[in-house]
């Protein structure tokens, strides 16, 4: 049965109002960038169990479904509503307004808390090679926002975590884009296997901001 989008919507305002009476981080979120102040300026929220809640949208900024980082799992770490809904991607704030006269590229960020973070971090950047357009990706596995990437005609950067699977799936987005003519390029690890939550967590936002900046891909525009 699919949820109507009011009722997403109040699922959601709930979780968002039972968040922001928080006097201390949610355990959910604690080790991974965050602390009260960065949770006020997203758009999660968290749900009576202490599960994180993630207001997923769709470019247009329509709610779509919410996913909920769970806070003690036992087998999946995740689950949705609808449960249907697929795993879509997370896209920043200000998505609809995208285009190559606003922004320098795409940075497809695996792991919707990660893309939230860098999202975060890098919004303070005004020079046009630095607008990075974000979208988090809800697995390894994606999927991957093809239709509205190939309407953008931007160059598009994966930041996804290390090891083989990463290997191996980007190797498939390289075939998938081809046909689409979309330049991808995967950007260098941030500092190990850190993600942009260890990296947050133990230097900051702003040295995550630096950071990103630094692994720019050799196509970009300076």
């Amino acid at each position: 049965m699919t949820v109507r989008r009011p009722t997403l919507e109040a699922l959601f305002s709930e979780a968002r109002a039972r968040l922001l009476g928080q006097a201390a981080l949610p355990e959910v979120f604690a080790g991974r960038g965050f602390t009260l102040d960065v949770l006020r300026q997203l758009e999660l929220g968290l749900d009576a169990a202490g599960n994180a809640v993630i207001a997923l949208r769709n470019p247009a900024g329509e709610l779509i479904g919410l996913k909920f980082r769970v806070l003690r799992p036992e087998g999946r770490k995740y689950r949705e509503i609808p449960e249907d809904n697929g795993n879509p991607p997370w896209f920043a704030p200000g998505s609809e307004q995208v285009s190559v006269a606003t922004h320098g590229g795409v940075l497809c960020v695996e792991g919707e808390f990660n893309a939230m973070l860098t999202h975060l971090a890098l919004s303070g950047t005004d020079a046009l090679h630095g607008r990075w357009a974000l979208v988090g990706l809800g697995s390894t596995f994606g999927p991957v926002p093809w239709a509205w990437l190939a309407s953008l005609e931007l160059p598009v950067v994966f930041a996804l975590d290390p090891g083989r699977l990463a290997d191996k799936q980007f190797v498939l987005w390289q075939a998938q884009a081809e046909p689409l003519k979309l330049k991808i390029h995967r950007a260098a690890p941030l500092l190990g296997d850190w993600d942009a939550g260890n990296y947050a967590e133990s230097c900051g936002l702003e040295a995550l901001r630096t950071r990103t900046l630094q692994l720019l891909p050799p196509f970009w525009p300076v």
